[in-house]
């Protein structure tokens, strides 16, 4: 039987700059499931998850910051 580690990885947060950052445009329209995704993202890494609920409203997003 393999052993699997279920523990989520540990992330040095003190060396972090913001050119580590990891910027990610999550889009949906089930905003239980964004706020879940983006806890979860961020508590495993470098992650800035910004959310949006339709289409449009990512267009907006992507033509005003990099992802």
């Amino acid at each position: 039987m393999a052993n699997v580690n279920l523990e989520p990885p540990k992330v040095d947060h003190t060396k972090s700059c913001e050119e580590d950052t990891i910027h990610v445009l999550q889009v949906d329209d089930e905003t239980g499931l964004l706020k879940v995704s983006k806890q979860i993202l961020e508590l495993q890494g470098p992650f800035q998850v910004d959310s949006a609920g339709s289409v449009k409203e990512a267009y907006a997003k992507i033509k005003e910051k990099d992802f």
